[in-house]
This record gives C-alpha cells, sequence and structure tokens, in this order.
C-alpha cells in the first residue's frame, strides 16, 4: 500500500510536548478552539449516521480505535483501504493508493498540532474523527470523490512537519498560533464532512444559504497562511533557543531553581483550586440544566399532555417512503426555483406551496420533510406541524399553535427563565382557546432570533365551528408583519390555491401541479404550471402563471427581464379584462385582473390583484 511510504512512528523523535500546555495557565488560550471542537460537535450530530457520530468521537466498535491518536487513524485509514481495494476497478488504484497515502500523510502532520489540545479535553480528537468520516464516505461509499481528493492533495502540499517537540520553551503567542491553525484545519474538516454527509438536500441548504456558501479555496488558504505562521515562529525560537541556551544556563540557574520550587507550588496550588471550581461549575451547570428541563417539561404537559415529543415526531415519518413518479419529487417538478425566489425577496412574505397530484402519496409532504432536515443542518430553530394525521387523531387550529409552543420549548428549554411570569403552568393552562395560544406564541417567538415554522398539508387541518375565530392564515401573516425576515412561514396544500387572496397580504404562492386532469379526450402531454406572487411594489403583488411543457426554472431565468417590463406597461394602461403583450423571443405574455382570497377561506377580504401569466409556444 501506498501508506507504508509513510514513517510509522516518530516517537524516537519526539520530545514531551507538555510545554504547550500548562494546566491551569493556559486555559484560556484554548478556550476559544475548545469551544470550536464542542460546536463541531454538536453540528455533525444532527447530521451524520450513528455509526459514523460514534466514530466521530472516537467510541467506535472498531478495534485500535479505543484511543484516537494519529497511528490509530492511520492504520484505520489503511485497513479500510485494503478491505476496499479488491471492490475497485483496476483503474482505480492508483488514485486509491494516491488518495490514502494523502490522507495518512496529513494525520501525521497534524498531530502536533492536536497533541496539545487533547491534553486538555479528548474531544479535540474530533479532528482525526472527521478524517476517518470522510475517508470512510470517499472510499467504502464512493461519494464525493473528486472534490474530496483534491482538497487532501493540497492539504499534504501546504503541511508538513512542524517539529514542535523542538521547542522547549513556546510563548503565549505561539500558542495562541497553534489554537488558530487548529481552528483553521477543523473548520475546513468540518465543512468537508458535511459535504461528504447531506448529500441529496444539499440543494435545499443552497437554495436557503445563496449567499452564504462556504469557499473550500478560502478555506485551504487560511490554513496555508496559518501553517506558515506557526512554522516560521517555531523556526525563530529553535534559533534563538540554540543560540541563548548556554548564557541563559549560566546565568539563570541559581533563580530557576528558587522561582522553580515557588511556581511548582504555585502551580500544584491552582491547578487543586481550578479543579475544585471546575467540578462546582459542572454541578450547578447540571443541576440548573435539570432544574430548567423539567420545568419546560412541566409546561409541554400542560399545554399539550399527549403530544408527541419533536424527535418522536421525525422519527415516526422518517422511515415513511412516498411512492412518487419520477417527475412528482421536489428535485425536479420547479418547486426548488420558487424556494430559491421567495428566500432573495426584500420584504418578508409567506410562502404557500399547492401540490395537487394524482399520486397516493404527496410530493409536498416529502419536500416539507427535507426541508426540516436543510434547516436542522444549519442549526436553525425550526417547528413544524404534519396535520395529515390518522383518523383517530384530530388536529385542530389550537392543537397546531400549540404543537409550534410545544416544540420551541423543547429546543430552548431555557426560555423559562427569561420571563417566569410568562413560562408558568397557570398561564400555559389558560391558552385553552385559539386567541390566547396565538398570544402566547407571539410572546414567545419574541424570547427567540430566528425561527422557522412550517405546516405541511394545512388542508387537513380541522376547523372547529365552535371557535370562528380560527384564522391561522391571520395569524402567520401577523407574525411575517411584527418580526419580518427573522422569522420564515412556509405552508403546504395538497389543493388548488384558491381564485382569491387578502387585500395586500405578503403571501408568495407556489404551484406545481402534477395531477392529471380527467378528460376523455385523446392524450396531450400534460402541461407543467406553476404560480408564484411576488412584492412588485410597496403594497402591490405580481403573480407570474406558466403553463407550458417547458422546464419552469428556465422558463422563468429566460424572460425574467420582459416580466417585469410588461407587467409595469401592461397593469398602468389596463383597466378591467385582459392585456396582452409578446416577449423578444415570441412568447405571449398575458395580464388580466382578478379576485383572490386565503386558503381554507379563513379571510374573506377581496381585492384586485395583477396576474401576470405567458405560454410557452408549443
Amino acid at each position: 500500500m501506498a501508506t507504508e511510504l509513510v514513517p510509522r512512528s516518530r516517537e524516537h523523535l519526539r520530545a514531551p510536548l507538555g510545554e504547550w500546555y500548562r494546566p491551569g495557565i493556559d486555559n484560556a488560550i484554548y478556550e476559544r478552539a475548545l469551544r470550536k471542537c464542542r460546536d463541531s460537535n454538536a453540528s455533525l450530530a444532527k447530521i451524520l449516521p450513528q455509526d459514523d457520530v460514534l466514530l466521530l468521537l472516537g467510541t467506535s466498535k472498531s478495534p485500535g480505535l479505543t484511543v484516537v491518536n494519529a497511528q490509530a487513524v492511520k492504520s484505520f485509514i489503511e485497513d479500510n483501504a485494503n478491505h476496499a481495494k479488491g471492490k475497485i476497478d483496476g483503474s482505480k488504484i492508483k488514485w486509491l493508493s494516491s488518495f490514502v497515502n494523502n490522507v495518512a500523510r496529513f494525520t501525521l502532520n497534524i498531530q502536533d498540532i492536536i497533541t496539545p489540545l487533547v491534553s486538555q479535553n479528548p474531544h479535540c480528537a474530533i479532528a482525526f474523527g472527521c478524517v476517518m468520516v470522510i475517508f470512510k464516505w470517499v472510499i467504502i461509499k464512493q461519494q464525493k470523490q473528486e472534490k474530496v481528493v483534491e482538497i487532501f492533495g493540497r492539504l499534504v502540499r501546504i503541511t508538513g512537519l512542524l517539529e514542535t517537540c523542538n521547542v522547549l520553551y513556546p510563548t503565549n503567542r505561539m500558542r495562541e498560533k497553534l489554537a488558530q491553525t487548529y481552528m483553521d484545519i477543523l473548520d475546513l474538516l468540518v465543512r468537508a464532512t458535511e459535504y461528504c454527509a447531506i448529500d441529496r438536500i444539499s440543494k435545499i441548504v443552497d437554495a436557503l444559504t445563496a449567499s452564504e456558501k462556504y469557499n473550500f479555496d478560502t478555506g485551504l488558504q487560511k490554513v496555508e497562511s496559518s501553517w506558515k505562521t506557526l512554522r516560521i515562529l517555531i523556526q525563530i525560537a529553535t534559533s534563538a533557543m540554540q543560540m541563548d541556551i548556554h548564557e541563559l544556563l549560566q546565568n539563570q540557574a541559581a533563580k530557576a531553581d528558587s522561582l522553580a520550587d515557588q511556581s511548582q507550588y504555585m502551580v500544584s496550588e491552582i491547578i487543586r483550586l481550578r479543579s475544585s471550581y471546575d467540578a462546582l461549575l459542572f454541578a450547578q451547570t447540571r443541576m440548573q440544566s435539570l432544574e430548567v428541563r423539567n420545568r419546560s417539561d412541566l409546561l409541554i404537559n400542560a399545554l399539550l399532555p399527549s403530544n408527541r415529543t419533536m424527535t418522536e415526531e421525525l422519527q415516526a415519518w422518517e422511515g415513511r417512503e412516498f411512492r412518487l413518479s419520477p417527475k412528482d419529487h421536489w428535485e425536479v417538478n420547479g418547486v426548488l426555483d420558487c424556494l430559491k425566489e421567495w428566500n432573495s425577496l426584500m420584504q418578508a412574505s409567506i410562502l404557500a406551496v399547492f401540490g395537487p397530484t394524482s399520486e397516493r402519496d404527496s410530493w409536498v409532504t416529502e419536500f416539507t420533510l427535507d426541508t426540516i432536515k436543510a434547516f436542522q443542518v444549519q442549526s436553525e430553530l425550526i417547528a413544524f406541524v404534519m396535520c395529515d394525521r390518522p383518523n383517530n387523531e384530530h388536529l385542530t387550529p389550537v392543537i397546531l399553535i400549540k404543537t409550534i409552543i410545544s416544540q420551541i420549548l423543547e429546543q430552548k428549554p431555557g426560555l423559562v427563565l427569561e420571563k417566569p411570569e410568562l413560562f408558568s403552568c397557570r398561564v400555559f393552562q389558560r391558552a385553552t382557546e385559539f386567541t390566547s395560544a396565538c398570544g402566547l406564541l407571539e410572546h414567545v417567538i419574541a424570547k427567540v432570533d430566528r425561527i422557522a415554522i412550517l405546516i405541511d398539508r394545512i388542508d387537513h387541518c380541522q376547523w372547529e365551528s365552535s371557535d370562528p375565530k380560527a384564522d391561522i392564515l391571520g395569524f402567520l401573516v401577523r407574525l411575517i408583519r411584527k418580526y419580518g425576515k427573522s422569522t420564515k412561514v412556509i405552508i403546504t396544500s395538497t389543493d388548488l390555491p384558491p381564485d382569491e387572496l387578502p387585500l395586500h397580504h405578503p403571501i408568495s404562492i407556489c404551484k406545481i401541479a402534477t395531477r392529471k386532469p380527467l378528460s376523455r379526450t385523446p392524450y396531450r402531454r400534460p402541461f407543467r404550471y406553476v404560480k408564484l406572487s411576488l412584492p412588485a411594489q410597496d403594497t402591490d403583488f405580481v403573480s407570474i402563471d406558466y403553463h407550458g411543457r417547458k422546464n419552469p426554472s428556465v422558463i422563468l431565468e429566460q424572460h425574467w427581464v420582459d416580466i417585469k417590463r410588461y407587467a409595469q406597461v401592461l397593469w398602468r394602461s389596463m383597466a378591467d379584462g385582459v392585456g396582452f403583450g409578446t416577449t423578444a423571443r415570441g412568447e405571449e405574455l398575458v395580464i388580466r385582473k382578478d379576485y383572490r382570497v386565503s386558503p381554507a377561506g379563513m379571510l374573506d377580504n377581496v381585492s384586485d390583484d395583477i396576474n401576470l401569466g405567458f405560454k410557452d409556444r408549443l
């Protein structure tokens, strides 16, 4: 194997690295690096399978991984590469050997960076865990090969042996640079692990974070810059040490002995005090966490005593297989373009996705579940309600609002400490009507920075005649107007969109019609239909209708300039009825006035609104 070119051990060259981390003295220097480890652990644990989470934490049942260090990771790489060698075509053996060699060399190169941090906290070995998870996805699962191979090829060229063991007295600046280099490397490895793991839902993640994509080239440049600076500092320290060590030993021997005794005593006392403080802090934090969790559970039980938790709800849907035709899946039916357009709007609005279909299962539910995962990957606060319930479960507007409140408290139990007069059993028990439940949810949302609310199959929500004020849409509109872009609301339905909508409501409508029409006429290739309502001015909305055979995303991209131009011209010149125009490419544009109302008739205000459509020439 190519990894045999890498030395199996450098222990005969290594001096103790204890001076790089001195207990009780250097904790503050490495605090940011430790916090980065904890955040990375929590982020990856949400998206990785359970086996990979155990591998990431070094608790895998694989032999030789009871202690995660560079040599153990190298053995893991060699063993798995030998196992995968018989399953790969002969033409790829050279590529496999080169990749395995690069990963093994990089692992040995960074061990001097990680060792001082691991001595402070074993969780800092997450960098080694990321290397093993990435290697597993590329070699065993044969995914994301080209990009990951390129990244590790550049990492091997950037890094090299630092020989930190030659620096007997590192300065605080060197320790800070070592911590910064570790954070840059860990950030790159975590991003590469996410890149391998999120797989198909990466498209939704890209749509929701169009301006925040991670650039691997920039990450590699940060690693290269940090590595070069640390290497220069080590070289300077080594040279200075060799020049001054003799004089230093002669002039400071007596003082060093005296100071050593005093320092040793002080260090031992500091360590003892630090240990006592850490133990007390840990006990206090644990007790506080238990108290907060118990109190939040008490409030949830007062609100919805028999409701499933958020985790239980996701697990109930996790194994569901949707029986859909290939053209119905959200990846290809055009809804992704509507999601991108809605996310890029300057004004906040509700995204209402209508997906009437002739299939037994609905694609909108699959879209909702994958969108929930996409928000979780970004560590966003997410609350969701799946309205398609079994016959023995009745989901009313009041239960819908209470479910959202319960899920927020599950994820943010610390909210109960911020405003005790609000988060009390008495207040939660009184939230029995729709109006009082909405008021409670509004106060809860005011305590969080950002939140995404997803309501799937709202057409299955069962309205009660005893509560005529149950206006879900009106309440969601109020949230959007009050909190703006910090609150994202997506609702889905398998019904057709209504013909009318309330006056000036911030609602963006996306309709993907895959249902085959019931007709006795000769068979014709079915049209694709997309409808998206967007704010045009301060209070006006423009609705775009597309009815044709081409991909809606291509049509919208090609004719967007013409659409906006004709919308302004035709709208101003039209009184009632229908106006016509033609684009530069010959497509017919139709603009008309009609009436729209909200889904399920929850609001009955009517208004003149503009519908702009165009037909592809067939």
